[in-house]
């Protein structure tokens, strides 16, 4: 549940989507965890995020009574990025499906890798058909993911407690647009190529879009648009940390939307439809004339302070009977005024019971380290755990900071390890698998490290005084301004390494360190 959407992974799948190669990849099980839980490949540009949706029961597809539609697997993972943009793109059957198992046996199982092979199969019958990347060039891959995504079916909302509600839709942050449409995809003379309207949070409001509308039927198509809002959620679990998915609660939450007039596509052609937004507009419910049509957030929030989230599906219909969707979700807040405290309170150094005073010494004492319990309120980008000289303040705060300068003596290499770990045991870890700070792209909840005196260079830190500066980079923040970061608050100006021999020294000078 990394969540970025610029991780390894997700790079280098977006890379190969943009040699024209379809990828699909498992939103992820982390359902219970609520939103911005989405998976870390899943988020790349372009890559095809596949929820799982429960369709077992035999519901009948085409009735138009809502208690019979499909619904949201509770296990599966919600987006949206931590950039808030929109995953997972669409769902697939994930609940109850008959698979292989080891010894040529069958047997039943649950999960989103039961769902992305769905979407890839999918994907494989239109490829059969039509052709793929050889047939229509790079771009294939991008057009194969519009087209699978807008094939989507809105289901029921569910999470898991409680009874369903199959009156309400699911967030398109649980299950992109829906259930797929095979039949759409394949067969569907339209093609619509987007973007997701991932419209952001207030501050970075992202207001203007274009689809491209393209028909490749034999007749002139009509094609007018349609908004369908669906239930919004609230992310703060006011204890400072985001709703889990068994307290999350449907909110309805509409954006000022005016919808632009219908158009008039000739066979083989295409047209653009540009979506257009100012801000908040008090006019923005009025129908406009031409191409555009006007996006704004919504107005009337009520409880911001709940961190809102709103989506839905934007809806283009052909007067020939085709209806295919686009999805649109953004945030009813700032998240980096949201989330300017990062680091819960629970964000500690244990040391109380050492005197803040280490010598590394483990053969003698096997609790002899620097043991840090992180808690994010949210996903970090950015994480550092800096060592300074004795009296440095956050007055001298520079970035990036250089060891040798400005008091700065290095940044901790640390042993990570899961929360649950309370103690080093030699028979059991390994205190030089180190991983060297800063970190990046740290997801939201607990996070662990044992420091044993190993600088990020690789030399060890000598005995002396020192000043610890333990902080994370609040969303959005520049990294040069010491007011954006949320600096963990120490109980001492200082703390002491101390010589194998139990001594202290007086002070450190800058990168005072040796080798190993």
């Amino acid at each position: 549940m990394n969540g970025f959407s610029d991780g390894p992974w997700a790079e280098l799948s977006r890379r190969i989507v943009e040699r024209g190669v379809v990828v699909v990849v498992s939103a992820g099980n982390e359902g219970q965890n609520g939103p911005l839980s989405s998976g870390t490949g899943s988020n790349g540009h372009g890559v095809l995020s596949v929820a799982a949706i429960n369709v077992t029961g035999d519901p009948d597809m085409g009735s138009s009574d809502p208690g019979a539609r499909p619904m949201a697997a509770p296990f599966t993972s919600w987006g949206p990025t931590n950039e808030m943009l929109l995953k997972p793109d669409v769902g697939a059957p994930g609940y109850r499906i008959v698979s292989t198992l080891l010894r040529q046996r069958f047997g039943m199982a649950d999960g989103t890798s039961m769902a992305a092979p769905y979407v890839a199969g999918v994907a494989a019958l239109y490829i059969g058909k039509h052709g793929g990347r050889a047939v229509h060039g790079p771009g294939f891959a991008k057009r194969m993911a519009s087209r699978i995504i807008s094939s989507g079916r809105s289901v029921a909302w569910c999470t898991g407690h409680g009874m369903p509600r199959p009156a309400l839709a699911a967030s398109p942050f649980q299950v992109g647009t829906g259930l797929v449409n095979a039949q759409k995809v394949l067969e569907s003379t339209t093609d619509l190529s987007f973007e997701p309207f991932a419209l952001l949070d207030t501050k970075r409001f992202r207001p203007e879009w274009t689809v491209q509308i393209a028909n490749e039927g034999k007749d002139p198509v009509r094609y007018s648009f349609e908004l369908e809002p669906q239930p919004g959620v609230g992310l703060n679990d006011r204890l400072g940390g985001i709703n889990a998915l068994q307290t999350l609660e449907p909110l309805t939450l509409v954006p000022n939307v005016s919808l632009p007039d219908p158009l008039l596509v000739s066979p083989g052609a295409k047209a653009s439809a540009r979506w257009v937004g100012h801000g908040r507009r008090p006019s923005g419910r009025g129908r406009l004339t031409g191409d555009r049509v006007v996006f704004s957030p919504p107005e009337h929030v009520g409880d911001d302070e709940a961190f809102p989230l709103y989506g839905g599906k934007l809806w283009v219909k052909g007067d020939g009977g085709e209806e295919l969707c686009i999805p649109y979700g953004g945030a009813a807040y700032d998240v980096e005024k949201a989330f300017d405290t990062l680091l819960h309170v629970k964000t500690v150094i244990r040391a109380e019971e050492r005197g803040w005073a280490w010598s590394f010494d483990t053969e003698k004492d096997p609790s002899d380290y620097v043991d840090l319990r992180a808690d994010f309120r949210y996903p970090c980008y950015y994480f550092r755990w800096d060592i300074f000289a004795s009296g440095w303040t956050e007055r001298d705060w520079t970035y990036p900071p250089l060891v040798g300068k400005r008091g700065h003596v290095g940044s901790a290499a640390a042993v990570q390890v899961s929360s649950w770990q309370r103690q080093y045991r030699p028979e059991r870890h390994n205190k030089s698998d180190t991983v060297a700070f800063p970190q990046l792209r740290v997801p939201r909840g607990n996070a662990a490290f044992w420091w044993f005196g190993k600088l990020a260079d690789g030399t060890q830190i000598v005995a002396g005084n020192y000043t610890m500066r333990v902080a994370a980079l609040r969303p959005h923040g520049n990294p040069h301004v010491s007011g954006h970061w949320d600096v963990m608050r120490m109980e001492v100006p200082s703390v002491a390494i101390l010589a194998r021999n139990g001594t202290r020294s007086v002070t450190a000078t800058s990168g005072a360190r040796s080798p190993n």
